[in-house]
């Protein structure tokens, strides 16, 4: 293929001034950029938004482990509680006539 000769001496100027020694390769890659700028705009649309990086961190913290004191059980001994039975007086409540204090000191069932 070939370019019309007005485009390959400017080219060449550029690259001339430019310090550019590979002038088959910025010509390949100059069509290339061209071409895609061409088949898909400058700035191509993309269907969904790509979400950012999440970087996993790893925060690694030394366990210290403190001496445990041993625990013994020891056995629970419950204070015995010393029962006094008291003694049952029966009696039929019903039967004794009750006794009750007049208001100035006579019995009233006497």
């Amino acid at each position: 293929m070939e370019l019309p000769k007005q485009l390959t001496d400017e080219i060449w100027e550029y690259c001339r001034a430019n310090s550019i020694t590979d002038i088959d390769g910025f010509i390949t890659r100059m069509t290339r950029d061209g071409f895609t700028v061409e088949r898909y705009g400058f700035r191509p649309e993309v269907a969904a938004p790509v979400p950012p990086k999440k970087e996993e961190v790893s925060i690694e913290t030394p366990i210290v482990e403190e001496p445990k004191e041993e625990v013994k059980e020891q056995p629970k001994v419950e204070p015995k509680e010393e029962v006094k039975e008291q003694p049952v007086v029966e009696r039929d409540i019903y039967d004794e006539p009750k006794r009750i204090q007049g208001s100035f000191g006579s019995n009233l069932l006497d």
